[in-house]
């Protein structure tokens, strides 16, 4: 009995250990890296997905790591667009993109308006974002 039981106990943990998910490093980018700016949007969404993260999926822990992954891969996409972007139509899309799916605007403390992340669907964001942008593209003949 003791033998079924302590291979039971060896099965489950190789399962777990090779099933379990992991950060990626996008998420491991927004966890560290990013905690630290001084810019409102970015010191805080890593905090916000994981918050949305958490109240999707409760205990559902694989997926929190899923969520959390997929919605850092989209915010980092969303804004490495964002800063590339020369065309003020594309920031506009961006904006409007983000405002569409969660996005507010905050007030920074500094005087001026950020854009709180707090509610935001990263991926549906860049969803939007990336469908508009191919639309604009075409209506505007590609410049």
């Amino acid at each position: 009995m003791k033998k079924i039981t302590i291979t039971i106990l060896a099965v489950i943990l190789l399962v777990s250990t090779l099933s379990g998910q992991e950060f990626n490093k996008e998420a491991n980018q927004l966890k560290t890296v990013f905690s630290t700016s001084e810019v409102y949007l970015l010191r805080n969404v890593y905090k916000e997905i994981s918050n949305s993260a958490e109240e999707k999926w409760s205990s559902d822990y694989e997926m929190i790591v899923y969520h959390i992954n997929e919605e850092s891969k989209a915010f980092l996409k969303v804004i490495r667009a964002f800063s590339s972007s020369e065309d003020e139509n594309l920031v506009r899309i961006i904006i409007s993109s983000m405002m569409k799916w969660g996005c507010s605007l905050k007030d920074n403390g500094l005087g001026g308006t950020g854009i709180n992340p707090k509610g935001a669907d990263w991926r549906m964001i860049l969803y939007t974002y990336e469908n508009q942008k191919a639309a604009y593209l075409k209506v505007s003949g590609g410049r």
